[in-house]
């Protein structure tokens, strides 16, 4: 499949990302979906947000022999609440600007 020639073609990407999601996001997103997560657990919000911060605040890595405490963003095991986070930045940066963009079926392109 061939570019139209009046297209851009653009490819958006995150550097780190993993470690550059503020943990503060992740508790935003799941905020933002509790009515949907709370029809599937009978966890009370406040424990299951407790429990979030819990593994995402015990991360520790072992580097040159010596062992480090992740103190800032996502532990790269974690990529369910990471996309929760990058959902909200794409529904954001693509509800504020005013071009469509022509996503094509991949199928088509792929075989």
């Amino acid at each position: 499949m061939a570019l139209k020639s009046n297209y851009i073609l653009v490819s958006f990407d995150i550097t780190s990302m993993y470690i550059n999601i503020p943990i503060e996001l992740v508790t935003k997103s799941i905020e933002k979906r509790w009515g949907y997560i709370s029809q599937k657990t009978s966890i009370l919000k406040k424990e299951f947000l407790d429990a979030i911060s819990l593994i995402i605040n015990s991360t520790y890595f072992k580097f040159d022999n010596k062992f480090f405490k992740q103190i800032f963003g996502m532990p790269i095991g974690s990529p369910v609440l990471v996309n929760l986070v990058i959902q909200d930045l794409e529904e954001k940066i693509f509800s504020n600007i005013n071009i469509n963009i022509p996503i094509p079926n991949l199928l088509s392109i792929c075989g």
